[in-house]
């Protein structure tokens, strides 16, 4: 199927101008077209031969410009449409943001043409009457599953989609933070400024690192995190990321200097989860919410929650919401899911666990009126912490976090209670016992114990560690 006369409804020139000139303009955007155009998609037979070549200059890591992509066409110029075509191309002004919507209006356009040839393809077969029409139509259905493949929308057969249990995947539950932070979906619950953020950050440190989590919780492994905070400054944020030691080579962010709040679902975040596998973290997560009224559990279920699945879809191993607890809920007793999450509806019911978060008001922790000490535990950022939902696993004890001064000290929180928790001696030896080379001042950083009563507590459970050597056991 060729030729300039073929209507609109199957071809876009502009689009693909607008693609390739975009490109030229700005390589950032390259690595979306890559990923998801294929070449053959375009119509024009200039723009994929031009296509073709910024995907060797990619290749070879040379910038995509003017001077390189006609350099790389050599000979294939003419087929190029000469080199004032290519030129041409630059003079097309496109927002980067927008490649992603001409990207899916060429991609429809190739996939009308694909459909419409095999229906010709088809037509010609009955008409011939060479082959039993029960091949022709076998094939047929193939060819349009490919086809629906191909263009994102799934397999034709409801035998893809269903499973019988022996095809699930068996296991026990698996963690990115053991016993506090499941794969799925998990949302903290807070008041505005009660610790959200500082708390999230904690656990990119951890989750970069494989540090301990608060210096309690163990983490699997190091994994990415993609962080996304449209209301916090640039400067600041970096401020805070800075202070916890965060791996920068695992640790990705966009802040209020990169403008509105993603789509959750744009294309560029989508291909951001399929190459990181990530953790996600959304602050705060109603900022993406799409809903009218973002109180209403049924658009934050047509919304927010399918935006949050097909992260996860994608393959992001962990979707992490900041949410606002109800303003009722300063006076409330307790934390319950009901009161740590506004709106609670669909976004409670999605959430593997929900973590309430609030700044501890009583020394015993308890929900008095200690005025002094809440107000010194806002200064401190001293965060009573609970689970008020875990799905499939047993939620912790509640338990009281601290921020300062512990951070200038250990670069994260201090737990001050741990009810449910190893002791500080079965922590030391749990983290001699992983990593037997480990110095005093590595077992301070993932235990958050100070140096001279890690050494005490070490010798107390009979370890001893030589100048250069590992620890070893002292037998007694």
């Amino acid at each position: 199927m060729s030729g300039s006369s073929l209507p609109s409804t199957l071809r876009n020139d502009e689009a693909e101008r607008a693609i390739l000139g975009t490109i030229i303009a700005d390589n950032s955007v390259f690595p979306l077209v890559r990923d998801t155009l294929r070449v053959e998609e375009l119509f024009d037979k200039r723009h994929r031969v031009i296509l073709r070549s910024m995907l060797r200059l990619d290749a070879l890591q040379v910038a995509i410009d003017l001077i390189t992509v006609t350099d790389e066409l050599g000979t294939e110029i003419g087929d190029a449409g000469g080199v004032p075509y290519v030129a041409s191309l630059a003079d097309v002004l496109n927002r980067v943001s927008n490649v992603p919507h001409y990207v899916k209006i060429v991609k429809d356009k190739a996939l009308a043409r694909e459909m419409l040839a095999n229906q010709e393809l088809i037509e010609q077969q009955l008409r011939e009457g060479t082959e039993e029409t029960r091949s022709i139509c076998a094939r047929a259905v193939e060819s349009l599953a490919n086809l629906a493949s191909q263009a994102g929308a799934g397999s034709l057969s409801w035998r893809d989609k269903f499973h019988k249990l022996s095809e699930l995947e068996a296991g026990d539950l698996d963690f990115c933070i053991d016993n506090f932070l499941p794969r799925g979906v998990t949302f903290l619950g807070a008041h505005s400024g009660n610790g959200k953020t500082w708390l999230q950050l904690s656990m990119c440190r951890a989750l970069t690192t494989k540090k301990l989590f608060l210096g309690v919780f163990p983490v699997r492994e190091k994994t990415p995190c993609l962080y996304l905070c449209p209301e916090m400054s640039a400067k600041g944020f970096r401020k805070r990321a800075e202070r916890f030691g965060i791996d920068a080579d695992l640790f990705f962010c966009q802040t209020i200097a990169d403008g509105a709040p993603l789509d959750l679902g744009d294309p560029l975040l989508l291909a951001a989860v399929r190459d990181l596998k990530p953790v996600l973290f959304l602050d705060t997560a109603i900022r993406f919410n799409t809903a009218e009224d973002e109180s209403s559990a049924t658009e934050n279920a047509q919304g927010l929650g399918r935006a949050i699945f097909r992260l996860l879809y994608h393959g992001a191993r962990c979707v992490v919401g900041a949410h606002h607890r109800a303003k009722n809920a300063m006076q409330a007793d307790e934390m319950t899911l009901e009161n740590t999450l506004r709106g609670t509806g669909d976004l409670g019911a999605m959430c593997d666990a929900v973590w309430g978060l609030g700044f501890e008001k009583t020394p015993e922790g308890g929900y008095g009126g200690n005025s002094a000490y809440a107000a010194e535990s806002r200064r401190l950022v001293r965060l009573a912490v609970q689970c008020v939902k875990a799905r499939d696993f047993a939620a912790p004890e509640p338990f009281t976090a601290q921020l300062f001064p512990y951070l200038d000290d250990v670069g994260d929180f201090g737990v001050l209670t741990r009810q449910s928790t190893e002791s500080d001696l079965d922590r030391i030896v749990r983290a001699i016992e992983n990593d037997p080379q480990a110095t005093l001042r590595d077992l301070e950083e993932q235990t958050s114990i100070g140096k001279n009563r890690v050494a005490n507590l070490a010798e107390k459970a009979g370890w001893r560690k030589s100048k250069n050597g590992p620890w070893e056991r002292v037998l007694r």
